[in-house]
């Protein structure tokens, strides 16, 4: 039976193992109900149980321009609308030193989330077993609820490995956050992309210089490194194969403009990065920057001997994320927690429709760019984005996004450049 398969039933175990552990306190569950920010939220009264009840959906609508690529031939993208997630949660403590998550989505295929279990009785250290993200990049560990675009950057797409098993142990405070995973082999892994015998080591560490309410600065830097175990290091022609790809930045198409090629015979992969980012007031902005260094057996039968190993070939790809958002209602802002080295979302001053308030309001512009060419092989591509928010309250928002591709260069569509129009509704509890 499959991992997904086989941890998917454990979610639907999560209610009544939650409830358990709350009743396994010895005490009443009356007066410990409560509801905070649309979730349902249960405590013993002596606070060593708790557990919340969560989760989320977006609703998806996309356009996109009919276009011709330079060899002459009609690219249509698709227009339509999907449940882009419908998610939901547990989560909670067990003998106040015990955390646990169990996240599964309903939405196109069903997939397993975040499915661990943490021990944070060594504060600040958190160790961490299960099913979950790597630690990668800063918008890649920002909720898809908190994103400032519908979509994250294509540089995410390509290179974030997605929530695999594995161990993690991480760390912060009051200005600093640390952490580092081990993620083993998992066909259960939500990244759609063959991870069946990939070891996958990731570190990240990030350092505000300045934390203040309306102010702050945030500098990252993260590496990961990956072992395809390809045959144990022996190429042959039967060998597993590993490519890198991304679509325009919206989903509901299911094409990619740019993708590398289909590489057998993968050996390792060696990716790294650095974050700078920045909060001054109801303006906020951030830059992430990737480099990958991935590495093939190049098979020749002829050339092998024994089963030896024979020459590798070695590829460089790239991508680069700049995006900046400002809140256009009076007082409202976006919140950032030194302690993750991450932002968070926004909650409105004023709820819509409460003592005249009109919700809050964000724009956010974004330039993106995807470099998977090297050796002759792949494409690459650039987008600029616009993007305007509205969130009625703490729970809902409303998205607006149009993306623009500027260049798409090498591969099947080259020379294309589409513009996409596309909306969501969400809620987030």
């Amino acid at each position: 039976m499959r991992m997904t398969e086989t941890i998917s039933r454990f979610f639907l175990a999560a209610l009544l193992l939650g409830s358990a552990a709350l009743l396994a306190g010895g005490t009443a569950l009356a007066d410990s109900v409560s509801v905070s920010d649309g979730k349902i939220r249960f405590k013993s009264n002596d606070g060593n149980f708790t557990m919340a009840v969560g989760g989320s959906i977006h609703a998806d609508y996309a356009y996109y321009s009919e276009e011709t690529n330079a060899d002459g031939n009609e690219i249509t993208l698709g227009n339509g609308g999907e449940i882009r997630r419908g998610r939901l949660a547990v989560s909670g403590t067990v003998w106040e030193d015990w955390k646990f998550k169990a996240q599964y989505d309903i939405a196109s295929s069903s997939q397993i989330k975040d499915v661990w279990i943490a021990y944070a009785g060594l504060k600040p250290v958190t160790i961490q077993f299960g099913h979950f993200k790597p630690y990668f990049t800063m918008e890649d560990l920002t909720s898809s609820n908190d994103t400032f675009f519908m979509e994250r950057a294509m540089l995410v797409q390509a290179f974030a490995q997605g929530r695999q098993m594995g161990v993690g142990v991480k760390a912060g405070g009051g200005f600093w956050s640390a952490g580092a995973s081990f993620h083993f082999p998992d066909d259960g892994a939500d990244s759609g992309r063959d991870t069946d015998d990939t070891l996958d080591f990731s570190a990240r560490a990030t350092l505000a210089p300045i934390v203040e309410r309306d102010m702050a600065v945030h500098l990252g830097a993260y590496v990961s490194y990956r072992d395809y175990q390809d045959d144990d290091g022996v190429a042959s022609d039967d060998a597993k194969s590993v490519f890198f790809d991304a679509r325009p930045e919206s989903h509901v198409t299911e094409t990619e403009l740019v993708s590398t090629s289909s590489f057998s015979n993968p050996d390792d992969a060696l990716l790294y990065g650095f974050e700078l980012a920045g909060l001054w007031g109801p303006v906020m902005g951030r830059a992430e920057y990737t480099l990958a260094e991935f590495a093939t057996y190049a098979y020749d039968p002829s050339a092998q001997v024994n089963g030896d190993e024979v020459a590798s070939a070695d590829y460089k790809f790239s991508g680069l994320a700049v995006e900046a958002s400002g809140m256009l209602t009076p007082g409202d802002r976006r919140s950032y927690s030194a302690k993750r080295g991450v932002f968070g979302g926004v909650e409105p001053r004023k709820n819509f429709l409460e003592d005249g308030g009109i919700g809050a309001l964000e724009l956010a512009v974004r330039y993106s760019l995807l470099d998977l060419e090297d050796a002759g092989q792949g494409a690459k591509e650039s987008n600029i984005s616009v993007g305007l928010n509205w969130y009625p309250n703490s729970t809902m928002r409303f998205m607006v996004n149009y993306v623009q591709a500027l260049e798409v260069k090498g591969g099947e569509h080259d020379g294309v450049e589409p513009s996409i129009f596309q909306v969501r509704g969400q809620i987030a509890f």
